[in-house]
């Protein structure tokens, strides 16, 4: 708990952790790009993919080639506590190396 001027309110923190494996598609699959969370989408454009945040994160990133990036969080899928901004957060800085 935190003491604040009009009372206290409680402060609730947790670790999680977002993990990322990233790599070069080879250009000998059908599909360009191969995304595996909750799901595995393999596809041959950005705009095929369904993830909206991955989706998007991947047209920001604009690479030119092929990738396959790999999401593995602590937390499960859909559960409100915002796996798609850590992996959103997690490739921003992926692409600023």
């Amino acid at each position: 708990m935190v003491p604040s001027a009009r009372g206290r309110r409680f402060v609730d923190q947790h670790d999680s952790i977002a993990h990322l494996t990233c790599r070069r598609l080879p250009p000998f699959f059908e599909h360009k790009h191969r995304l595996v969370y909750s799901y595995i989408e393999k596809v041959a454009t950005i705009d095929e993919i369904k993830h909206p945040p991955r989706r998007e994160v991947l047209r920001f990133m604009d690479i030119p080639y092929g990738v396959e990036i790999h999401h593995d969080g602590d937390l499960p899928a859909r559960s409100g506590m915002g796996t798609s901004s850590a992996f959103t957060v997690a490739c921003c800085r992926l692409s600023m190396r």
